[in-house]
C-alpha cells in the first residue's frame, strides 16, 4: 500500500477512510477512482456504498438505468459504487459518467461456505481491467467531461454484468435523446479476458 492509501486508512475517518478498509476486509481490489472525485466521493452506506451525487446510487441497478435511458434521461456526470449482500450472493456495481460515456459494471458472486472471506476475485479482475482503461488520459478526460449534450449528440454506454448468473460480459450500447438506446454489441475492448490480473491497490486512485 503506497503512502497515500496509508494515509486514507490511517488518519481522520471519512469516505475514503472506509472505502479502503471496505476493500481489504473483502480482499478486493480498489476500483478505479478519478483524482478529481477524491473530495467529492459521500459514504451513502457505511462501508458499503459511496457516490459523488447521491441521485447516481439507484441508477447502479441495471434495470433502474435502463429505465432512465428508456425515458430519455442521460445521468448526472459523476461517480457512484455499491458492494452488498444480499441471500448467498455479494453484488458488485460501480457506475462512472461522463457527458457522453457510461461506463457500469454489475456483477454477482456466490458466497462460500467461509461467508467470513469474500474473494473476489471476478471483481478484482474487473476493477483492473477498467483502471486500465481510464488510465489513458483522452479516455479518462471523456468520462470526466460535463456540461449539455445536445439532442442528437451521440453518447457511448460500456456495461459489464453476469446478471443471469452466467460469465460476465461486456456490451456496448450508444444513445441520443433523439434516438433513444441502441440494441447492445457485444465487445470484449475494456474488459479483455477473464483472467485475473494481479494489481496493486495503490494504482487504483490516481490522478489524470
Amino acid at each position: 500500500m503506497d503512502e497515500i492509501l496509508k494515509t486514507l486508512a490511517e488518519g481522520t475517518d471519512g469516505p475514503l477512510h472506509s472505502l479502503v478498509w471496505m476493500a481489504q476486509d473483502n480482499h478486493m481490489h480498489l476500483p478505479p477512482i478519478p483524482g478529481a472525485y477524491l473530495e467529492r466521493l459521500q459514504e451513502v452506506s457505511m462501508m458499503s456504498c459511496f457516490a459523488t451525487n447521491r441521485d447516481l446510487v439507484p441508477l447502479l441497478n441495471s434495470s433502474d438505468l435502463g429505465l432512465a435511458l428508456d425515458e430519455r434521461k442521460w445521468p448526472n456526470t459523476g461517480m457512484a459504487l455499491r458492494l452488498f449482500v444480499h441471500g448467498r450472493w455479494i453484488y458488485w456495481q460501480y457506475l462512472l459518467v461522463g457527458r457522453v460515456n457510461l461506463v457500469q459494471v454489475n456483477l454477482r458472486v456466490l458466497l462460500t461456505d467461509d461467508t467470513s472471506v469474500h474473494r473476489l476475485s471476478l471483481v478484482s479482475s474487473a476493477n483492473a481491467y477498467l483502471q486500465r482503461h481510464l488510465q489513458d488520459e483522452v479516455v479518462i478526460a471523456r468520462y470526466l467531461a460535463d456540461g449539455t449534450r445536445e439532442p442528437s449528440e451521440i453518447a457511448h454506454i460500456v456495461r459489464y454484468d453476469n446478471n443471469g448468473g452466467a460469465l460476465p460480459m461486456e456490451t456496448h450500447y450508444t444513445f441520443s435523446d433523439e434516438a433513444g438506446l441502441s440494441a447492445g454489441r457485444v465487445e470484449k475492448s475494456v474488459f479483455g479476458t477473464l483472467t485475473v490480473r494481479k494489481t496493486s491497490q495503490e494504482e487504483m486512485i490516481f490522478r489524470p
